[in-house]
């Protein structure tokens, strides 16, 4: 047990180190500071810490809350939106800018039409999986059900699970769900 003494002696401690301690308002996720003071809502981007925007509230000792955003910076599609609207012509077909978009424009169209053909993680393509299974296990499919079933039952391993699968697509039976 501590004394009364103690507690205000400690206590007393803590409040010197906590006064020592300078406290800093950091912006919000996805804002940023300017020098002089104001909230941006937009990337911190190098332009804008070379103009000497951070993170930090330069104005943290001033003010107890975080200010309201004063100014908003646009994406890429704001400012193409913005140049539409007031008339301008978008990028003429031989110049760099024009090819840099295509270029990452033919980069996104790939890579959305390689995930779509996908079907599983090992980058399998959608169809039968493996063509020509059946002949290459030594199975065929002449015959009826019943003689595709007896097959089945007398052989065994891959070959076994070609005359089911014969006797499956020829009875028309869908995959039993488990």
């Amino acid at each position: 047990m501590i004394t009364f003494k103690q507690f205000f002696y400690e206590n007393n401690q803590l409040h010197a180190l906590l006064s020592q301690v300078k406290e800093t308002k950091s912006a919000p996720a996805g804002h940023y500071f300017t020098k002089s003071g104001n909230l941006v809502k937009g990337r911190l981007g190098k332009d804008e810490r070379e103009r000497g925007a951070t993170k930090s509230d330069p104005k943290d000792k001033q003010r107890s809350k975080v200010p309201p955003v004063s100014q908003v910076r646009e994406g890429l599609w704001a400012n193409i939106n913005a140049k539409k609207k007031r008339g301008g012509k978008s990028a003429s077909k031989g110049s760099k800018a024009y090819k840099a978009a295509k270029k990452a424009g033919d980069k996104l169209e790939a890579t959305k039409e390689s995930v779509a053909n996908e079907n599983f993680k090992d980058g399998k393509k959608k169809g039968k999986s493996r063509p020509g299974r059946v002949k290459r296990a030594g199975a065929s499919c002449n015959g009826s059900v019943a003689s595709l079933r007896k097959k089945a039952k007398n052989s065994g391993g891959e070959k076994g699970k070609m005359y089911h699968f014969c006797a499956n697509m020829k009875s028309g039976k869908k995959k039993a769900k488990k």
